[in-house]
């Protein structure tokens, strides 16, 4: 699945690569340096960064409000894709966002993404509503919904 993949906590010398990850997957609406330095300060044990050896090749990014969630943004550089990393990133969020509290995650996904849509269905995502001109080249987006299990208490 993710072979010799690890996945950890965003550190600062992995922005340059994270940037060139996230203009490749998302050009035109890429999120900056900037967004990605709030992220690291404000919620930094849900930055994500899966790496092949010492080289990032995919991120997840999630926020917390009270009991609730938002997963950002799951990105894996193209010539990593189908080999299990977008899952790897998802779960480890998932398990992060539990041991947090979280009784909800929700999200936003391009309806045309079907690929990302059936590994969210796959995760127990579901599909609330279609947003309209969500994206910047005026694209929907489906807002998904997960019920976040409460962490168990020994």
């Amino acid at each position: 699945m993710t072979g010799l993949v690890r996945i950890s906590r965003f550190r600062s010398t992995d922005m340059n690569d994270v940037l060139a990850i996230e203009q490749i997957c998302f050009p035109g609406e890429a999120f900056d340096e900037g967004l990605f330095n709030r992220f690291a300060a404000k919620w930094p044990e849900l930055f994500l960064v899966a790496r092949r050896g010492r080289r990032p090749i995919g991120y997840s990014l999630a926020e917390i409000e009270g009991r609730e969630a938002e997963l950002v943004s799951i990105a894996v550089a193209p010539g990593q894709r189908r080999r299990g990393l977008g899952e790897a990133l998802l779960k480890a969020t998932l398990r992060r966002l539990n041991r947090a509290g979280c009784g909800v995650c929700r999200l936003s996904v391009r309806t045309t993404n079907e690929a990302a849509i059936r590994l969210y269905e796959k995760h127990g995502f579901r599909p609330l509503r279609r947003l309209r001109n969500y994206y910047a080249d005026g694209s929907e987006a489906l807002r998904m919904k997960k019920e976040l299990a409460p962490p168990v208490r020994r």
